[in-house]
């Protein structure tokens, strides 16, 4: 029998949408100001492929995410604590491009 393989430990980063762009009627272009991305331990974008996992609270939640939540399982206590309507919608999206110095994705 085999033992489950142990996810990376991928932390949260707090990011702010700066703008957004429709690049097709089903393909939104986000812009976010991440600044993790600033630091390369924190934020390593040395491999091709990249993608994040944004997760967006639900309209209505009761909820939100805070800087002390940064670091924090605040999706894992939210899904622990509430029906599945009040849980974050998750999206992935593919980095196109970022920028160390201006914090930028």
């Amino acid at each position: 029998m085999t033992t489950p393989r142990k996810r990376p430990d991928r932390p949260a980063h707090l990011a702010t949408v700066t703008a957004t762009e429709r690049t097709a009627p089903d393909m939104v272009r986000v812009h976010l100001d991440v600044p993790a991305v600033r630091d390369a331990a924190t934020f390593p974008l040395d491999q091709t492929d990249h993608y994040v996992k944004l997760l967006f609270p639900p309209v209505g939640a009761s909820w939100s995410w805070d800087d002390d939540d940064a670091d924090a399982d605040l999706p894992g206590r939210v899904r622990n604590t509430l029906p599945r309507e009040g849980w974050p919608v998750m999206r992935t999206y593919t980095l196109r491009s970022w920028d160390r110095d201006e914090g930028s994705v």
